[in-house]
């Protein structure tokens, strides 16, 4: 029982594209017109960041969208995303995986006093097979 749940979502990345029916309602309700974790395969509005682009060296000046890749370096996107909306006045909308046992987690939005809204069941991201088991929420940062 275990090792089929375990091992029934597997990905060879670790950047996983949003569904529409979670970033569509969110646009909407935040005027996001940026995206600075993207692709142009998975690019959410049409001012978007790739990898090439280098993100970091960019400002995030307008209301932003943020689906980070969920990997190490996870932590430095967040504290990105915190210290863009600070600087520039504006509404970030992140993704992320729920890691409230991380010292990020704590810094950036439990003391930062961010709005949290989890998402309920498995996260079905587009181009996978069934959805994601890991608990995911969306935070608001402003």
């Amino acid at each position: 029982m275990g090792i089929g749940k375990e091992n029934s979502f597997k990905s060879d990345s670790i950047e996983y594209e949003t569904p529409d029916e979670i970033f569509l309602p969110l646009k909407q309700e935040f005027d996001i017109s940026l995206d600075v974790a993207a692709s142009s395969k998975n690019n959410k509005c049409d001012e978007y960041y790739t990898k090439e682009m280098d993100s970091f060296t960019k400002d995030w000046d307008k209301a932003f969208w943020m689906n980070p890749p969920w990997g190490r370096d996870l932590k430095k996107w967040v504290q990105r995303a915190s210290e863009q909306v600070k600087i520039h006045g504006v509404t970030g909308v992140l993704l992320l995986p729920v890691r409230t046992n991380t010292q990020w987690w704590h810094k950036y939005i439990i003391n930062e006093n961010q709005e949290v809204r989890f998402l309920k069941g498995e996260i079905k991201f587009n181009g996978m097979d069934r959805g994601l088991w890991l608990p995911v929420a969306i935070v608001v940062m402003q």
